[in-house]
C-alpha cells in the first residue's frame, strides 16, 4: 500500500491525489514506493525561483542555478517574480519537512535559470538561448522545463529571431546526458482563447512548440477535458493538468492555490519525467517521448463521438500498428492523452536497453516528391 506524505498540504494538491469520485490525478502516488526522482537534476527555465524557500531548499542546488539576466549567480529575481516558483514546487517541493504540499518528484535536484522577462521581449528569447546552452551543451541538467513561450503578440515567430535558441535545443538532446539527450518540456501555452477573444492559435507555429526536440504539454481539468485556454497543435505531445481546478504549490510568500495553465501543467509532466530517468537512466530522448506516449490516458470526448466542451478535433488513431495491435489515440487538443505516472514508469522500467537518441534518429528523404521524413530504428 502506497505510504501518503505527511505534509499539511498535501491533501489539497488534487492533482497528486484526487479523491473525488470520477476526478483525475496523475496516478502517482503508487510510483513513491519505489521511486521520488532522486538523482535527477531538473531545471527550471523561468522568471526567477526562490530558491531559499524552506518547501524548495532541501532539494535544491546552488551550484547550478544562474541569473542570465543580471550575470550572477542568484536567480531569485525580484519579489513579484513568483512565476518559477511555483513551477519549482510542482516538481520538486520537499517531502516530509512538516510544512507545504510535495512535488511529482520530491527527491528530484532542482534548480533554476533566471531568465524570462515580461518587459523586454528581446532579451527574453536571447536569454533563453543561453540558458538552453549551459542546461543541454554542458550536460548540467537531465531535464529542462519551460513554462515559457514566444512572447504574448509574437506566438508565430514573427518579428523573433530564434535561430540561436533553436540551435541550442537541438544541442540539448544531441550533447546533453552524455549523447542520451536532455529532456526538454515545453508548456504548449495559453493562447486558444485569450481575453475571452477565440484566437485559435497553433503550437505548430511556434518554431520551439513545433521542434521534435521538445515536449509541448498542453493542460486539462479535472474531469479530463481540455481547459479553454490551452493551445492546440499536431506538435502537442501529452497533456497535464491546468483549470479549472486550481494547482497547491510554493510561492514566494509561501504558498498558492491559484496556479493554472499550461505553465502548470508541463512541470507536472517534468516530474513524472524525472521519476522514469530514475526507474531508467539509460532511456534517451526519444524513449522518453515513446514511453509518455504509449502511456498516456484517453481522455476527454470518447472515440467516434466528435468534440465537446473546447475540443475543437475529435480523436482519432494514428498508423502506428505496433502497439496493441493497433494504432494510438491521438487528438490535436491532448497530444496522446494526459500523462500517467504509473503507467509511464512501469514502462519505462521494462524499457529496451537499445537507447533510442540522436545518434541513431535516420533521415530518409524522397526527392521526387521533395519530402523527408524521420525513421526512429
Amino acid at each position: 500500500m502506497a505510504t501518503i506524505p505527511s505534509d499539511p498540504l498535501f491533501s489539497d494538491q488534487w492533482h497528486l491525489q484526487n479523491t473525488t469520485s470520477g476526478l483525475l490525478d496523475l496516478n502517482v502516488v503508487d510510483v513513491w514506493d519505489d521511486y521520488t526522482g532522486a538523482g535527477v537534476q531538473v531545471a527550471v527555465i523561468d522568471d526567477a525561483v526562490q530558491r531559499t524557500h524552506p518547501d524548495l531548499d532541501g532539494n535544491y542546488s546552488v551550484f547550478k542555478d544562474w541569473d542570465f539576466r543580471d550575470n550572477d549567480t542568484d536567480p531569485t529575481g525580484l519579489s513579484n517574480e513568483d512565476h518559477g516558483t511555483a513551477v519549482a514546487g510542482i516538481i520538486g517541493a520537499n517531502e516530509g519537512n512538516g510544512i507545504g504540499g510535495v512535488g511529482v518528484a520530491y527527491d528530484s535536484t532542482i534548480f533554476g535559470f533566471r531568465s524570462l522577462s515580461f518587459q523586454n521581449v528581446t532579451d527574453a528569447i536571447k536569454n533563453a538561448s543561453g540558458l538552453l546552452q549551459t542546461a543541454g551543451r554542458n550536460r548540467e541538467a537531465d531535464v529542462v522545463n519551460m513554462s515559457i513561450g514566444n512572447p504574448f503578440g509574437f506566438l508565430f515567430d514573427k518579428g523573433l529571431n530564434l535561430a540561436a535558441l533553436n540551435t541550442e535545443i537541438d544541442n540539448a538532446v544531441v550533447f546533453g546526458r552524455d549523447g542520451l539527450g536532455t529532456i526538454l518540456v515545453k508548456s504548449a501555452g495559453n493562447d486558444r482563447i485569450r481575453y475571452g477573444i477565440d484566437r485559435n492559435y497553433d503550437t505548430n507555429a511556434s518554431s520551439w512548440n513545433a521542434s521534435p526536440h521538445t515536449i509541448s504539454i498542453a493542460a486539462v481539468n479535472q474531469n479530463g477535458f481540455v481547459s479553454s485556454y490551452s493551445t492546440h497543435g499536431a506538435s502537442v505531445l501529452v497533456s497535464g493538468f491546468g483549470t479549472p481546478g486550481q494547482v497547491v504549490t510554493t510561492d514566494r510568500v509561501g504558498y498558492r492555490s491559484d496556479f493554472s495553465g499550461t505553465s502548470a501543467a508541463a512541470p507536472m509532466v517534468s516530474g513524472v519525467v524525472a521519476l522514469m530517468l530514475e526507474a531508467n537512466p539509460n532511456l534517451g530522448w526519444r524513449d522518453v517521448q515513446e514511453i509518455l506516449a504509449y502511456s498516456a490516458r484517453h481522455v476527454g470526448t470518447n472515440v467516434g463521438f466528435g468534440t465537446n466542451g473546447f475540443e475543437e478535433y475529435a480523436w482519432r488513431f494514428n498508423g502506428a500498428n505496433n502497439w496493441n495491435g493497433g494504432g494510438l489515440h491521438f487528438s490535436n487538443d491532448y497530444g496522446f492523452g494526459l500523462v500517467d505516472a504509473k503507467a509511464a514508469v512501469r514502462l519505462a522500467e521494462t524499457w529496451g536497453s537499445n537507447s533510442q537518441t540522436s545518434a541513431n534518429d535516420t533521415t530518409v528523404f524522397r526527392d521526387f516528391l521533395n519530402t523527408s521524413r524521420t525513421i526512429n530504428v
